[in-house]
């Protein structure tokens, strides 16, 4: 059965902002068929990111999930603490706020891990993912629904026009599974583009190893910041040119390739060669 946002959002004088991204699932078939493909652990603590009218929320606290969900929408906040809490009041904690200015293991009550669950609003898609990789310890799966543009490029690979920063990132910290498309008609407002839901899973040993994590960001962002230019020319506008010849050289990656035709795999062996590397001053 089919629930109208519209009306909830009437009845409570409330409406969806296009500034914060809100489209509301309507469909509870297609949160329910979610949550099945998710396969989250029994038992997991779940933060939930932008829980509008609950419509993923509610479907987890009948699976027995305990759930801290953070909604930026102060009206939705209310009807969630009014509509969802008492239903599990021991099991829903509300949060209203903006996540991106939030602590993921304080919001799982310092829980050692957990999963993260969420409708993802474009605007907020990357650096909301950044702050995922930060917290990668503690956060073991993130089942998150994306505009499908953007999903398509987090999946793509080396040598696809939309592999990029954050696709290297995540393919090396996690595994990374395409769950289900989603099309517009389910949404409230409608949006103009389907949705891609995806399931991070975190890795517990990374391999390669990187001897210096700072290093790695510094080479992967420094190789993509100039996508046309050779990596040679790329990562010598970041690192001293002779330290760029000297690090290709070690990590046995051509001169003359570009940052999108390298695997994560490449760019830590590249990092890595720039790590045992003296950084004089200016240099790094």
């Amino acid at each position: 059965m089919t629930v109208s946002p519209r009306k909830i959002l009437n009845e409570r004088g409330l409406a969806a902002h296009k500034g914060l991204g809100q489209n509301f699932l309507a469909d509870p078939g297609t949160a329910r068929r979610l949550l099945d493909r998710a396969e989250l652990p029994s038992g997991m603590f779940i933060v939930e990111i932008g829980p509008g009218l609950g419509a993923l929320t509610a479907p987890l606290l009948e699976r027995g999930f305990s759930v801290a969900a953070v909604e930026i929408d102060r009206g939705l906040s209310q009807y969630l603490e009014e509509e969802l809490r008492p239903q599990a009041p021991d099991r829903l904690t509300i949060y209203s706020g903006d996540i991106l200015e939030m602590d993921f293991r304080e919001l799982a009550g310092g829980r050692a891990s957990f999963g993260v669950v969420g409708n993802l609003p474009y605007q907020i898609s990357s650096p909301l993912l950044f702050n995922l990789l930060e917290a990668r310890e503690n956060v073991s799966i993130a089942v998150l629904m994306f505009q499908k543009e953007l999903a398509d490029r987090l999946v793509a690979g080396p040598g696809d026009r939309t592999y990029g920063i954050l696709s290297v990132f995540l393919n090396y910290y996690a595994r990374i599974e395409r769950l289900l498309d989603i099309g517009p008609e389910v949404f409230f407002p409608r949006p103009k583009v389907g949705s891609t839901v995806l399931r991070l899973t975190f890795k517990s040993s990374l391999d390669p190893a990187i001897k210096d994590e700072e290093i790695f960001k510094q080479t992967v962002r420094a190789g993509f910041a100039q996508r046309r230019k050779t990596l040679k020319n790329a990562l010598s506008a970041r690192f001293a040119p002779e330290m760029v010849e000297a690090a290709l050289s070690a990590a046995g990656i051509k001169p003359d390739k570009r940052a999108e035709t390298l695997t994560s795999g490449d760019f830590v062996r590249l990092a890595n060669a720039f790590s045992t590397l003296s950084f004089g001053p200016g240099q790094a």
